[in-house]
């Protein structure tokens, strides 16, 4: 066999891999998210939340120590899908390097627990003390919070900032000009995962680019110069800001309705527990109906640099080594793309460069279950880009 074909031959055998490594991971998120459901849904028809936990409506100590065994109970019935998604599918398809350490899934489980705890002890106090006015005035603040404070919840999860060197910025700042943009805030992370991809953070007009340490290791200036280009045309064309206010405003709504079709308030655990679960089923409705809006920003992104003269080479290397990164197949059926992938594929972004695309709102899938913590949403987690990856559970993978 001549080395040009040995060479092909392996380039086979490493997209059969991604694809494979890609269908287990959403065979896994599928099956997380199908039994979260239908344990809600069996909780509810059941009225388990009523049985199980307290009705009253004054403080106890019991309410920290039910809230804290219904997020150990989560926690547990994650525990195989952790360690599916964490441990084996990285093992059976050869990605070791998506291997989830047990130190840094204990730490960041016990975080995730203390901020499940504080969010949930408030939302009882505002509750209580203010009704569910106080509860949406919260989860406003909170939301908020989550939005401007991202890049330090990342730092508390365990990532490690790391500066861009004067070299590379330099670099950059020069190739961002030629094609006529000034560098932006940029921050790069030091990570474990190599499917952690940064994005943007903090409130719009305010951003901070992220870039994960990785990309400026093996990324050539040029193709990371167009992913910054990008995220650059992502909050100059308010994507990014759209994106936030959808997700926000989602979770604000689906809270809305999960205390009206619960009928309990969240004056006790028992109806916070109920009023979580309808809105758990609010998230899911999301999962559905999101994705195509966070597509269609990515195709107008994608128009937007290559308008911009930045070369269309620059941006198909750029995105395909960061698909190989993410252990992402580079071809699927638009079917299966449209319901549960809210980046679209290198073969469809490629398809749709030439066309009119809308613009969308970006990454708005992704940064709902980001937010939905603020209203104790239990599928944050469970979807298959980061059922088991704590480094992608507060910046999920975007494009």
């Amino acid at each position: 066999m001549s080395i040009s074909q040995n060479w092909q031959q392996n380039l086979e055998i490493r997209e059969a891999e991604r694809q494979s490594y890609a269908q287990g991971r959403l065979w896994l998120g599928i099956t997380c998210v199908g039994a979260t459901i239908l344990i809600a849904v069996c909780f509810l028809f059941l009225r388990i939340p009523h049985l199980l936990f307290n009705q009253n409506v004054t403080w106890s100590v019991r309410d920290v120590v039910e809230l804290s065994g219904l997020f150990c109970g989560w926690t547990i019935f994650l525990v195989p899908f952790d360690f599916c998604g964490g441990y084996l599918l990285s093992r059976v398809f050869h990605r070791p390097q998506f291997a989830t350490h047990l130190k840094s899934w204990c730490r960041n489980i016990l975080l995730q627990g203390l901020f499940f705890l504080i969010t949930a002890t408030a939302i009882l106090g505002m509750g209580r003390q203010f009704g569910v006015t106080g509860v949406f005035i919260l989860l406003v603040v909170l939301q908020l919070m989550y939005i401007a404070f991202r890049l330090q919840l990342v730092q508390v999860m365990g990532n490690r900032l790391a500066p861009l060197t004067e070299r590379k910025h330099q670099a950059l700042k020069d190739q961002l000009k030629t094609w006529g943009y000034e560098i932006p805030a940029v921050q790069v992370v030091e990570h474990h995962d190599e499917g952690f991809t940064g994005g943007v953070c903090g409130l719009p007009g305010r951003e901070t680019i992220v870039i994960p340490a990785e990309w400026c290791r093996q990324l050539e200036i040029p193709e990371l110069a167009t992913q910054i280009a990008r995220r650059i045309e992502a909050c100059r064309s308010g994507g990014y800001l759209r994106g936030i206010l959808l997700a926000s405003a989602w979770n604000l709504i689906g809270f809305a309705l999960a205390v009206h079709f619960s009928g309990s308030g969240v004056q006790s655990v028992a109806g916070l527990v109920n009023v979580s679960l309808w809105y758990t089923l609010w998230i899911f409705v999301g999962l559905l109906i999101l994705p195509a809006w966070s597509r269609h920003s990515t195709y107008a992104i994608d128009q937007r640099v290559l308008k911009r003269r930045i070369p269309e080479d620059n941006l198909v290397k750029a995105l395909t080594h960061v698909q190989c990164l993410q252990g992402e197949a580079s071809q699927r059926s638009r079917a299966i793309e449209s319901v549960f992938y809210p980046v679209p594929s290198l073969q469809h972004r490629m398809d749709r460069k030439k066309s009119d695309s809308s613009t969308g709102a970006w990454n708005v899938a992704r940064n709902m279950l980001f937010l939905s913590w603020a209203g104790m949403g239990f599928l944050s987690r469970a979807v298959h880009c980061n059922c088991g990856r704590p480094e992608l559970w507060v910046m999920l993978p975007t494009d």
